[in-house]
């Protein structure tokens, strides 16, 4: 039975309680009884009717704005997924140093972390993972625990992988509004960067000590003339230091006449 039909039972139940008691003066007959209790009967049906009409719309109009936010929202989830699984970076996204909020797949690729673990959401079952494929434990676990006690603070580190990798750490608070709501960690290999980085110190180191055993004037310089090495023979009269004279071009070293 609907509600609208339900209403109107019980007001017929009270108007015919209501006839059964009243007396009606002035009507002479059951027949201008019963119309008088139509009318009035059609006038609360009327009223009763307006009412749950408001109401529906209401109603009505708190669903389709449930609905639109409900697709916003689903939105904002699949940019934010798009864009953490963009990144070259693995990410990770904490709260109150226990729970794991959020991570993408190359996280999960760069330490191994089985689906299990992850799937629970607790963060002391997965940093066991990372810890245990460290050479320095210690120092991750330490500078984990320093910026887990300072909300606020951010913190950039470099760790040594037993396999040989070089993981870069990058973590910073997660804000909403003016709250602080969790922290935000990315890991980036810079295995291949650090390489060529010892790579190029070492072969400076060795161009610069072959130029040293050389007697003679040595000079190395870039396509703009910049001096990248100077090593005098002996006895040469030079217008600098040579530790001054390099970096500089000629035009700032020599007269210009010279030069």
């Amino acid at each position: 039975i609907s509600t609208e039909l339900c209403l109107v039972l019980e007001e017929l139940k009270v108007l015919q309680d209501k006839l059964n008691q009243q007396n009606y003066g002035n009507c002479t007959t059951v027949e201008e009884a019963l119309k008088r209790a139509k009318r009035e009967l059609e006038v609360r049906v009327e009223e009763r009717t307006t009412e749950l009409r408001v109401t529906n719309d209401h109603l009505l109009s708190e669903v389709v704005e449930r609905k639109r936010a409900e697709v916003d929202l689903e939105r904002s989830l699949s940019l934010l997924r798009g864009t953490l699984e963009a990144t070259i970076d693995g990410i990770l996204v904490t709260q109150n140093a226990e729970t794991i909020v959020a991570f993408n797949q190359r996280f999960v690729e760069m330490w191994g972390i089985p689906e299990a673990s992850l799937s629970s959401r607790d963060l002391k079952k997965v940093l066991p993972f990372i810890v245990a494929q460290l050479k320095d434990p210690d120092t991750f676990l330490a500078a984990a625990n320093q910026l887990f006690a300072q909300a606020d603070a951010k913190g950039d580190s470099i760790f040594e992988l037993q396999d040989g990798r070089i993981i870069e750490r990058y973590s910073q608070p997660q804000w909403l509004g003016e709250t602080i709501v969790g922290r935000v960690c990315s890991f980036r290999d810079i295995t291949a960067r650090h390489r060529s980085q010892l790579a190029l110190r070492k072969s400076e180191a060795t161009n610069k000590a072959l130029l040293n055993v050389i007697p003679a004037l040595m000079i190395r310089m870039s396509r703009d003339g910049t001096y990248l090495n100077f090593i005098p023979a002996k006895n040469f009269d030079r217008v600098l230091p040579c530790s001054q004279m390099e970096g500089k071009n000629s035009y700032e070293v020599m007269p210009l006449e010279i030069a």
